[in-house]
């Protein structure tokens, strides 16, 4: 049983949901700033404070799940580490690459950073067909993001960490680190933006485009077009209101293949399998090494961005 104290009412709540649920998760206690906020948690067992310290200092808990603001991060990272609580924290992991550099990552303890995009059925797939080689080597991908601007200010200072980062983060599970970063477009609009930014591996082109300004109408969209040597894979995913319209169709030399996967709520997925790896001790793709390959790629790409005369249209 992994014994859990939750930092955070805001998504904290989200996550309280969906691990109540787990047989081998047990939710201690939940940090939050509104005391009113607390109170509408229904088990009466829990222990509820507005003192994030007296959250750390309980004997009775194994990991910190981290969901306050970004530049609180580092921080109680490192706070749970040193009171020996392992960590999962809300992504984006930092703020800064200062930041980056003074997590005290240890030996002991472990340190996943959410990334739920390596949780939709159609990633995993996507994943599984490149590393086993499944229809020859894969060439060029691009990954997409597009949205209308609905989630507050994505302007270039903030459109990387805040919308992008899914993307980077994915490819540097799969892929690692690129040996080149070249961000070949990039302009705002009234507090939105585009970006393109090009990745690139040995025998591999890695495109990520991401836009924050479609019209209203048009809904949140993600996909990625992926180029082997011996076939093609095309996903596109819109949500709008309440509906998700998605398709994974597969192309190769002698059929096209409308792909049908089965699986649970990707964020569900991802907080299950924190569970699942705490208890056996196991490998996972939230671990902090990825996160900070793909922090240390966003980065580059937001210098890239400021270096460079910003263009508004």
């Amino acid at each position: 049983m992994i014994r859990i104290g939750i930092a955070g009412t805001g998504f904290g709540s989200e996550h309280y949901r969906l691990l109540k649920n787990n047989p081998d998760a047990k939710i201690m206690g939940i940090f939050g700033r509104n005391e009113k906020k607390l109170q509408e948690f229904e088990d009466r067992q829990l222990f509820l404070t507005t003192n994030l310290d007296e959250l750390f200092d309980r004997n009775d808990i194994d990991l910190i799940d981290i969901c306050l603001p970004t530049r609180l991060h580092v921080a109680y990272i490192n706070k749970a580490l040193s009171c020996n609580k392992n960590v999962l924290c809300e992504m984006p992991l930092c703020e800064t690459e200062e930041e980056l550099e003074s997590i005290n990552v240890n030996s002991q303890n472990r340190i996943y950073v959410s990334a739920f995009l390596k949780y939709f059925v159609e990633y995993e797939y996507l994943a599984k067909v490149i590393r086993g080689n499944e229809l020859g080597k894969v060439k060029t991908i691009t990954f997409e993001r597009n949205t209308p601007p609905i989630w507050g200010n994505l302007n270039l200072d903030n459109i990387v960490l805040s919308f992008m980062l899914h993307e980077i983060d994915y490819v540097a599970w799969v892929f690692g680190s690129p040996v080149a970063i070249s961000t070949v477009n990039a302009f705002e609009k009234e507090k939105q933006s585009y970006v393109h930014s090009i990745l690139t591996y040995p025998d591999l082109l890695i495109n990520l485009q991401t836009a924050s300004f479609l019209p209203a109408s048009y809904p949140l969209t993600i996909g990625y077009k992926a180029f082997f040597e011996e076939g093609y894979i095309e996903f596109t995913c819109a949500f709008q209101d309440d509906r998700i319209t998605k398709r994974l169709v597969q192309y190769t030399k002698d059929k096209v293949q409308d792909i049908q996967l089965e699986g649970m709520y990707p964020y569900e997925a991802m907080l299950n399998d924190v569970i699942f790896c705490e208890t056996n001790k196991a490998t996972s793709r939230m671990d902090i090494e990825v996160a900070k390959k793909a922090m240390k790629i966003a980065f580059a790409i937001k210098h890239q961005v400021s270096a460079n005369n910003r263009q508004s249209i």
